[in-house]
């Protein structure tokens, strides 16, 4: 699964290791992948956001490492 392990080792190499990728859904309608983001808190796993990649697994949209942490709050 490339598109899975491509957005694993993004979060591990620019966010933490607190954080995983979920399972890639295809988007038949805007041709993208999305990728749930997770975080391992004190109040259990949460969902912080969502990573897009275009059809060849190029990513589309990432949100910031601050965007996820405000989440997380």
């Amino acid at each position: 699964m490339e598109i899975y392990e491509k957005v694993k080792r993004y979060l591990h190499e620019n966010i933490g290791h607190m954080t995983t990728a979920g399972t890639p859904k295809y988007d038949l309608l805007e041709n993208i992948w999305r990728v749930t983001i997770f975080c391992k808190t004190e109040r259990g796993i949460i969902v912080v956001g969502e990573f897009s990649l275009g059809k060849e697994g190029n990513f589309v949209n990432i949100p910031t490492k601050r965007e996820m942490l405000k989440v997380a709050e």
